[in-house]
């Protein structure tokens, strides 16, 4: 060890580097819409089940999986508060009602 690592260990700038690492995605955009429908079907429930499918890597199922399920939670969520308001509307109506 280094006095430069000594030095951050105690600062406690030892564990703060963030390592990022980019797969390069070689996959057929056939390959990308069956995992999409595959994942909204509740069938691919993690990157296993797309290694197992499309014959494709560890590393290429877990970024495809990840991607897909980032988007999907994107798109899910407005959808969920949407819902939400037009339940508290129904209730509203049927207290109305009665």
């Amino acid at each position: 060890m280094s006095l430069r690592d000594v030095s951050r260990a105690v600062k406690g700038d030892a564990g703060t580097k963030k390592v990022t690492r980019t797969v390069k995605i070689d996959v057929d955009i056939d390959i990308i819409t069956r995992a999409i429908q595959l994942v909204r079907a509740g069938k691919a429930r993690n990157p296993n089940d797309l290694v197992l499918e499309f014959r494709i890597s560890l590393e290429q199922a877990r970024y495809l999986f990840n991607t897909i399920a980032e988007n999907e939670k994107s798109m899910l969520l407005p959808m969920l508060e949407a819902s939400r308001k037009v339940e508290e509307l129904w209730e509203d109506v049927v207290k109305h009602i009665y």
